[in-house]
């Protein structure tokens, strides 16, 4: 089992760093070292928009800020899902506000899989679920196929 989660944290480092987008946090390097794999990201230097919400803007944002943010998303979401790959824990936690608040960074792509749009992603398991982002059939582990959708739907929550 140890190989194994192994191998596949060395398959979701290498996927991770070919991403290139400006609201992905990343990847710089991975490697292996006394039996471990161990990845490195870019330090993004601001809160989570979870804890941004939390503390600092009394749980609101502008409008206009809420959109900017909203379409930095939707390309990075965009642009994974071009890569056949889906994030899965699409949450304000797992998005990063730089220092100067202007630019948002998808991270944690910890549950993420790799999909074929015609099979969808061939496991029904997930050991993820965050409730009030995660669409009810994630939650219920009832996903048959993982599509964008999943994405989609927790973006928009």
């Amino acid at each position: 089992m140890v190989e194994h989660l192994r191998q596949k944290f060395h398959k979701e480092a290498n996927g991770l760093f070919k991403l290139r987008h400006k609201n992905i946090v990343r990847t710089i390097d991975f490697f292996k070292e006394n039996d471990t794999i161990y990845y490195v990201m870019d330090y993004i230097n601001g809160p989570s928009l979870g804890k941004f919400l939390k503390t600092t803007a009394g749980g609101v944002l502008s409008e206009d800020k809420a959109f900017e943010f909203f379409l930095q998303l939707c390309d990075a979401l965009s642009y994974i899902h071009k890569k056949k790959m889906l994030h899965l824990d699409v949450k304000p936690d797992n998005i990063l506000i730089d220092e100067s608040g202007e630019n948002v960074f998808l991270i944690d792509f910890g549950l993420s899989k790799q999909y074929d749009e015609a099979n969808g992603e061939n496991t029904s398991e997930l050991t993820g679920r965050t409730p009030g982002y995660s669409p009810i059939e994630q939650d219920e582990n009832k996903i048959q196929h993982f599509t964008p959708a999943t994405d989609i739907y927790a973006l928009g929550a």
